[in-house]
């Protein structure tokens, strides 16, 4: 792909976080004033499933450690 391509796609991206990161904040106030507790689920439920899916890579990262050396560490 052409880098002017590269370029445009995260600026489209970039916009997109920016106003994600402005509506979410806005939406759980609005649910926080409406009494709704289900709006309080949604983003726990989603921090709980990053924190988790963080700890199962770097469980899986540290079991099963990759090694630059072929064969033993005996010399």
């Amino acid at each position: 792909m052409p880098p002017d391509v590269i370029t445009d796609r995260s600026r489209s991206l970039g916009r997109i976080v920016i106003a994600l990161s402005l509506a979410l904040p806005l939406f759980l106030l609005v649910g926080i004033a409406r009494r709704s507790y289900f709006v309080l689920a949604i983003p726990v439920l989603l921090m709980v499933t990053i924190v988790s899916g963080a700890s199962l890579w770097a469980g899986c990262t540290m079991a099963n450690p990759a090694s630059d050396e072929s064969g033993s560490y005996e010399n």
